[in-house]
């Protein structure tokens, strides 16, 4: 099997060769071990710098890069690992000044490339609208799929027995009223 990561990460360092940045392979960001694909450090402030490829435009000076193959999905769980992945590394890279990079962007007026909010604003919309019903539906539990449908929606498919079963004593006699009132109000 392919090592996917591995010659991503290779194909990185081979790029970058002579110029200001480096490239770290599986680099440890843990006390538990956990790997993120690739880091991409600048080394000088000044100095070549090749023609970048789409997606590495404004790179900074700690760069955190995933690599997902066509099989894999770039999800909102990827994400939030990777933005797991740059809180850990941020840490590591300044202990005693935790915010030192968002203190950085705003002292310096260093514009950052791509938020969490660009994210949640474009690709989280442009992904929900492709995927269908069922795709959407995936992974949430069912009380928040139930949401704001009505109690009949909700029953919908279940066996009386299965109804009954979920029922209380008190529901059960208030539904048997209506239906009483139901039929009164048919029979006049």
């Amino acid at each position: 099997m392919l090592e996917w990561h591995r010659l991503f990460g290779l194909g990185l360092t081979d790029f970058f060769i002579d110029s200001a940045f480096g490239v770290d392979l599986e680099k440890d960001l843990s006390q538990r071990q956990q790997r993120v694909d690739v880091v991409i450090i600048r080394k000088a402030a000044s100095g070549p710098v090749p023609e970048l490829p789409d997606g590495l435009e404004n790179l900074s000076w700690h760069n955190i890069v995933t690599y997902k193959s066509p099989r894999q999905a770039l999800d909102a769980w990827t994400l939030d690992e990777l933005l797991g992945h740059f809180v850990n590394y941020r840490k590591q890279i300044s202990p005693r000044r935790r915010r030192c990079c968002l203190k950085r962007y705003r002292v310096e007026g260093i514009a950052m490339p791509y938020t969490w909010d660009d994210f949640e604003r474009e690709y989280k919309q442009e992904v929900l609208e492709q995927l269908t019903p069922r795709e959407r539906l995936k992974g949430l539990s069912a009380e928040v799929r139930l949401k704001g449908l009505p109690v009949e929606a909700r029953l919908k498919g279940l066996s009386n027995e299965a109804l009954l079963k979920r029922l209380s004593a008190a529901e059960i006699e208030a539904y048997l009223k209506k239906l009483q009132r139901r039929k009164q109000r048919k029979s006049r």
